[in-house]
């Protein structure tokens, strides 16, 4: 006799390969772009929750886990054969990650993450991951090549300087006060697709050059992994005082290899080059020249 359900999505007999081969890439890379993937595969799947049926209830809800520090989880597992690695559980509920994701942030327990296959991976999503996925309902997906050349260029050009210009000196002040952590805060608001953001704060650096009385720089050090040409190894935001003005300058990786060209993007959003960068250490000396040729602030 057949006694499978006649729907499949009740079934707890799934298969989730293409998820566990993500877990086990992100395992061993421990890269944020492995993340993004596994999380965008995510998602999509259907997972086994252990349940536990509560008195007056038909219905099994979710059993927590508790780890070290008497920390609590929503334990998902990808398959069977992982689920079975942990304590027997009264009931098995095939659930959508995206319901899971939801239960464990609304849950009125203090839910620390979500663990995947705890008794074998081991791999916990945080509460902020589970926030930043949550935000994503309903986004349309944007391919996985696309998205970081697309998000870091209007992030460089776009995003940043407009917010210089616009908001002018309390921005300035805003970046140069909150340095590296500013920057990441800034990028992930800027990005479309957050659970593709593929930055941590300590990719950022940011340095402060009180240039004279009225000129101050703010220098933001960009990750150099995965450099394409247009990207940008740095940008220079610089604050007039004096004349209460803007500018915004970009050292950017060129076509040819190890090349680099300075860009400046303009308060209406044009793209000025200036062709090949100076050599490594005279970046700023040419960014001062051009903010202003005739003040002799850097003689």
């Amino acid at each position: 006799m057949n006694n499978k359900p006649a729907d499949p999505n009740l079934t707890i007999e799934l298969k989730n390969e293409r998820l566990e081969q993500c877990i086990a890439a992100h395992k061993a890379s421990k890269s944020l772009e492995d993340l993004s993937k596994l999380v965008t595969v995510l998602m999509g799947s259907r997972l086994l929750v252990p349940g536990k049926v509560l008195e007056g209830n038909k219905q099994p809800v979710p059993q927590l886990l508790k780890g070290q520090d008497n920390m609590m989880f929503f334990p998902v597992f990808t398959s069977l054969e992982h689920l079975k690695k942990g304590p027997k559980a009264q009931a098995i509920i095939n659930m959508p990650y995206m319901q899971v994701n939801t239960i464990a942030l609304k849950s009125p327990d203090p839910i620390e993450g979500v663990v995947i296959n705890p008794f074998t991976d081991n791999l916990v999503l945080k509460k902020d991951l589970l926030k930043k996925i949550e935000e994503t309902k309903g986004q349309v997906a944007i391919p996985e090549d696309k998205i970081p050349r697309v998000e870091r260029l209007k992030f460089e050009k776009i995003f940043l300087p407009r917010k210089l210009y616009q908001e002018g000196e309390s921005f300035f002040r805003k970046l140069a006060d909150g340095k590296a952590q500013c920057v990441d805060q800034l990028y992930e608001e800027s990005y479309a697709n957050k659970r593709m953001y593929p930055y941590l704060e300590e990719d950022f650096s940011v340095m402060t050059l009180a240039v004279s009385q009225d000129l101050t720089v703010v220098r933001i050090e960009f990750p150099e992994k995965d450099m394409m040409p247009g990207f940008a190894y740095s940008a220079f935001l610089c604050w007039n005082e004096k004349l209460k003005k803007a500018d915004y300058y970009l050292l950017e990786k060129g076509k040819e290899a190890k090349s680099k060209t300075l860009t400046q993007i303009t308060a209406e959003g044009k793209v000025v080059s200036y062709g090949e960068a100076p050599v490594e250490g005279a970046e700023l000396q040419r960014v001062l020249d051009l903010v202003n040729p005739e003040s002799g602030l850097t003689s």
